[in-house]
């Protein structure tokens, strides 16, 4: 069990949280969720003891404590391994020091299919305590409370059951607090009228009986209305409802591979693979951790390249990469340069506050490194620049990890809407689902099968 009291913190004078206070009993399954650059890593770390809080107490009574980051930190050498491998040493790690409390930051991020099940299952049996911070809604439904914070007041909203009873109680929550504002608003309306007439009545007849009923309106706006006024409310800031541009022909061919092979340390990781893409289709490819699925990507974009076989990108194709791990941006760059520096940039730059703008950077933040984002941060400056590039073909490898749910949706709403051609890996099945797949290639043994 494990007691948080009235804990605060501020980061360069911008307030994250401000007085929360919980418990977790022992066994309790607790999720963390809310906005990127909401605060939720950070209290992470704060539960950890890996940074201060700036008031209030944390009481670990006798627990055992095993943290895992959202990415493995750059003094353990993996760097040989696949995302999903990456995570899953990290937490075999974690659990080799025998915890009785687990902290997770984004722990399903580039597991797979099996991944995924080994990981469920290993959270469901543990008998401790669980607190993770994840945007992956099936994941979340496996939880028996979720915590949101709300950065508007930056407080916590507590919810219990996993993500079909939080949707449904946040929804039931937001409405609660829209009725109760607009009724607060309609009677402080209605008693702030009665009191500019008596006060009209007043000005035009010495009665003394009106200055009575006027101090008299006065205290019951203040107990009534001023004293525990409601705020308007107000939606989470996301990223704003964006379109990729492009379009693509039914027929048109994007992409061709013909019997490509590439191997590692003389060791094969791919053998004769074969497919193409064309139009408007959706392509997902599926396969364990390690399979070679980024492989088939960096291949098709040019980071890498076959030992045997032909890679064709289609006629005045355009294409646009999003890389797993985020390589393809410089990390020096600020998130300004980063984004003016983008090849094929559809916008000027005149508009390119407005547009980082709609991707939650503030005017502040444009001068940060890109190597100093959080990696939700990273992931929203690669949707900005391919959002506002011109491509047939997207190449999407696990482009919603570390995206909070609301950026997801939007997200994926324009995808759906995109006029080209998608291939991409996930193993977010809502997300796929969202996509609506309709050609599936799996890797298995170095071997692609189409189903």
């Amino acid at each position: 069990m494990f007691i948080v009291k009235n804990v605060s913190k501020s980061i360069s004078g911008k307030t994250l949280f401000e007085n929360i206070s919980f418990s977790v009993l022992k066994g309790d399954k607790v999720a963390l969720v809310g906005p990127n650059g909401s605060g939720k890593s950070t209290f992470l770390k704060i539960l950890a003891g890996l940074e201060d809080h700036d008031s209030g107490s944390i009481e670990m009574l006798r627990e055992v404590l095993a943290y895992v980051p959202q990415e493995a930190p750059s003094d353990q050498n993996l760097g040989n391994f696949s995302g999903g491998q990456k995570t899953k040493i990290m937490i075999e790690k974690a659990m080799a020091s025998n915890p009785t409390v687990l902290l997770l930051d984004e722990p399903t991020n580039h597991l797979d299919k099996e991944g995924l099940i080994w990981f469920r299952g290993l959270i469901q049996s543990f008998k401790g305590s669980v607190f993770a911070i994840s945007h992956d809604r099936e994941f979340l439904e496996d939880m028996d409370k979720i915590f949101e914070i709300n950065p508007e007041d930056y407080s916590f909203n507590f919810y219990v059951g996993g993500w079909t009873e939080y949707k449904q109680q946040s929804q039931e929550r937001m409405i609660e607090h829209e009725n109760n504002y607009h009724n607060q608003q309609k009677e402080k309306h209605r008693l702030e009228e009665r009191l500019k007439w008596r006060q009209i009545q007043a000005n035009a007849h010495s009665n003394p009986n009106l200055g009575a009923q006027i101090r008299m309106m006065q205290r019951r706006l203040e107990r009534e209305i001023y004293s525990q006024e409601i705020t308007k409310p107000k939606s989470n800031k996301t990223i704003s409802k964006v379109n990729l541009y492009g379009s693509a022909h039914n027929s048109k061919l994007l992409l061709s591979l013909r019997d490509v092979d590439f191997s590692v340390d003389a060791k094969p990781v791919l053998k004769n693979i074969s497919f193409e893409v064309r139009g408007k289709e959706r392509v997902v490819i599926r396969g364990k951790n390690g399979s070679g699925k980024s492989t088939v990507l960096k291949i098709i974009v040019g980071i890498l390249f076959p030992e045997k076989g032909v890679v064709k990108i289609g006629t005045n194709v355009n294409v646009g990469y999003f890389a797993q791990e985020h390589e393809f941006l410089n990390g020096e760059e600020t998130v300004l340069e980063s984004y003016e520096s983008t090849e094929r940039l559809e916008s000027s730059s005149d508009e390119s506050h407005s547009i980082l703008a709609s991707f939650l950077f503030t005017n502040n933040e444009l001068n940060k490194r890109v190597k100093d984002l959080s990696p939700g941060e990273r992931v929203r400056l690669i949707f900005a620049k391919l959002t506002h590039q011109k491509n047939e073909l997207l190449i999407l490898d696990e482009p919603t990890n570390h995206l909070d749910i609301q950026s997801k949706e939007i997200i994926e709403d324009a995808l759906r809407s995109f006029e080209g051609g998608i291939l991409v890996v996930s193993h977010d099945k809502y997300f796929i689902e969202s996509l609506k797949v309709n050609k599936e290639l799996s890797i298995e043994s170095g071997k692609l099968f189409i189903k």
